[in-house]
């Protein structure tokens, strides 16, 4: 269970951004998130001591970004500290060479807002090169709890959750380096 002792700021976004050694892809990652509009979002940097650009990136980024960057224990460990460091009432991650479409936070508030019921909401989302061309198509499937046991159509950077998610069921597990959210 995550025990914070920051309130969670009501309609706020906490995009938790794990990365290493991904200066050639961290500041479009950062745009992406900069640019959402119509929303209140906080970005949270976990750099796991990269040695390439990635520390001059955060550092140019620094009033709208917060960021640490320090040897840790591999992606999971970066998670759970920027998830336990977040206030928004909405979490989610991006990896460092991921990006949002325009539009895609201000969606899924709306989402929530309409359905004060959902803990977590999943969408579309593609797989795109380092030029940010598309390759394909994520394959999202509707929710099937059977179905999932079989296959993830869940795509992480698709993926929000309410806050109180962690709350209740704690964090990633860090002797999972690869399928923690899954």
């Amino acid at each position: 269970m995550v025990q914070s002792s920051i309130p969670p700021v009501a309609g706020r976004f906490s995009v938790i951004v794990p990365s290493y050694q991904q200066g050639e892809f961290l500041e479009r990652t950062l745009q992406s998130i900069l640019r959402q509009q119509g929303v209140d979002v906080e970005i949270i940097v976990q750099d796991g001591g990269s040695t390439d650009q990635s520390v001059d990136i955060l550092k140019r980024y620094a009033d709208r970004v917060q960021w640490k960057s320090h040897a840790d224990g591999g992606q999971t460990a970066a998670l759970n500290e920027g998830f336990q460091r977040a206030s928004g009432e909405y979490v989610c991650y991006l990896n460092s060479d991921d990006v949002l479409y325009p539009g895609a936070l201000q969606e899924v508030r709306d989402f929530f807002t309409m359905h004060p019921e959902a803990m977590a909401v999943y969408g579309l989302a593609d797989f795109i090169d380092d030029r940010d061309q598309l390759i394909a198509a994520y394959p999202v499937e509707p929710w099937s709890y059977a179905r999932l046991r079989e296959t993830c159509f869940i795509c992480q950077p698709a993926c929000f959750f309410r806050r109180v998610v962690l709350e209740r069921f704690g964090l990633f597990d860090p002797a999972l380096q690869y399928a923690m959210d899954y």
